[in-house]
């Protein structure tokens, strides 16, 4: 017999809920109201097999008024501050050539699984890595995977397939390097086919070394109407982080136009040196800002 089967990976969602077709269209007017709520909370994935309609809903996307990100950190103390200071995201560059590098082994080292990281999101930022390199980092115990180079749309597809399969409360995050003209318009067709296979989407200004540069992309863009429209049907109802270049000087035009944000080179001393002060500085100011809680 056909089954409406909906698989729940949400708190309090419990297991699985099986209706017969029949059944449901009978008590649609119950069912129509949680439907729509599930539908709207989550991703869902459609799917067909063995006679029954499958509706997988990913796990939800962290919502909050602002999500800031302190990427780049390679010492334990950055880690601890940025914690205590109740950021949301802590970004880890597992890419050799980055001034901000740190191997599977110094995440180890770290102790992600402590209880004290539980509240951040522990992001692996990685560039045209292998499965293999995901898994170790998973291992290490990240809970966000950060595709930030230029990692083919097949690649992208099958590592999302294999979290959904494998690692089920793992986000994954696509990053792009935001450049005006044709590319863009690639990037764009891109993200529209990405947009209910990511958590997020991530905006960068273009460069060789892939993020880092404490260059901006040119924001400006989000004013023309334009590129607001094709942009808004691009990513759909995905949320996105914008980096490049942010510091305390420019994060609140940044959260003008998004309520996400990563900052790296605007918080550190020099390249790959987080500066406590400035991370101290930036948290003061946004919770001067109702815009970050601090811890009590």
């Amino acid at each position: 017999m056909l089954h409406f089967s909906l698989i729940s990976l949400g708190a309090g969602m419990g297991g699985a809920i099986r209706l017969p077709v029949g059944v449901a269209l009978y008590h649609c007017r119950w069912l129509l109201g949680p439907l729509r709520v599930v539908f709207f909370a989550y991703k869902t994935n459609f799917k067909f097999e063995n006679g029954t309609i499958i509706l997988e809903p990913r796990k939800l996307a962290i919502t909050k008024r602002i999500m800031i990100k302190i990427c780049g950190i390679a010492k334990k103390e950055d880690l601890d501050l940025v914690c205590k200071l109740n950021f949301d995201f802590a970004g880890f560059v597992l890419y050799q050539k980055s001034p901000r590098y740190i191997s599977i082994a110094g995440l180890q080292s770290l102790n992600l699984d402590n209880e004290k990281y539980r509240h951040i999101v522990k992001t692996a930022v990685f560039v045209k890595p292998s499965f293999k390199d995901v898994q170790d980092a998973i291992k290490a115990g990240i809970n966000a995977v950060q595709l930030h180079g230029g990692e083919g749309l097949f690649f992208t597809l099958r590592l999302q397939k294999i979290l959904w399969q494998k690692h089920p409360r793992i986000l994954l995050i696509k990053a792009f390097g935001i450049k005006s003209g044709t590319k863009l318009v690639l990037q764009l067709f891109l993200m529209r086919i990405l947009q209910k296979k990511v958590d997020y989407f991530l905006l960068d200004a273009q460069s060789k070394e892939y993020g880092g540069t404490g260059q901006s992309f040119n924001w400006r863009l989000f004013d023309g109407k334009v590129f607001k429209y094709f942009f808004k049907m691009a990513i759909g109802k995905t949320p996105f982080f914008i980096s490049g270049g942010i510091s305390e000087q420019n994060i609140e035009k940044a959260l003008s136009y998004s309520d996400f944000v990563d900052l790296s080179s605007g918080i550190e001393l020099s390249k790959g040196v987080k500066s406590a002060a400035k991370i101290t500085s930036l948290a003061k100011f946004l919770q001067g800002l109702n815009l970050l809680k601090g811890k009590q």
